[in-house]
């Protein structure tokens, strides 16, 4: 009996030495992860950083930069000097932006204000891609007839599209200055 007991007891010291032996082990490991967790923690912190003075700009240079840049100046020299009213879209026909403007201007509010169309698009989801093309036509400071006749729809249609940005983006009774405002609060 004696025999047992005694071999028992070194079975129990054995299988002791081994918990220690792993508790260890798992104490090491997590001590590890601890610093990995707080590493990473560090590093998005500081990429949340540089990502929010990334998109602090200077909203003055960038809408300078924007409303100079030289797509913004075609698409205002087309128009200017035009006596474009409500019924104009069919005699103005050769006024129609081409695909390629719309993307230059697109890319211009783009580079000028980072992110800008899906950010917009994002923070306005019942917008589509049109409308977002309208809206930076609108920021030109173009009226509905001269938008009308750019993208070769009719005035009211233009103006459907005006007011539901408008709605979209809740605020004011003038899309140019709601724009214009929603960039200087988002940038």
């Amino acid at each position: 009996m004696t025999y047992i007991i005694v071999r028992n007891r070194k079975r129990i010291k054995h299988i002791e030495n081994k918990i220690s032996t792993i508790e260890l082990k798992h104490e090491q490991e997590n001590a590890v992860k601890d610093q990995e967790i707080e590493q990473i923690a560090q590093q998005l912190s500081d990429t949340r950083e540089q990502l929010e003075n990334a998109a602090k700009i200077d909203f003055d240079e960038a809408w300078k930069a924007f409303s100079e840049s030289p797509i913004v100046k075609k698409i205002k020299q087309s128009v200017e000097g035009k006596d474009i009213m409500i019924k104009s879209v069919g005699v103005y026909p050769k006024l129609k932006l081409k695909e390629m403007d719309y993307i230059e201007l697109v890319r211009e509010a783009n580079r000028c204000f980072p992110d800008f169309s899906s950010r917009f698009l994002k923070d306005f989801p019942d917008l589509n891609v049109a409308d977002l093309r309208h809206s930076c036509l609108v920021l030109l400071g173009l009226n509905d007839a001269e938008i009308a006749v750019l993208e070769g729809i009719s005035y009211s249609g233009t103006n459907r599209r005006t007011k539901k940005i408008l709605v979209a983006i809740g605020q004011g009774n003038h899309l140019e200055q709601s724009l214009i405002t929603y960039l200087n609060k988002s940038y």
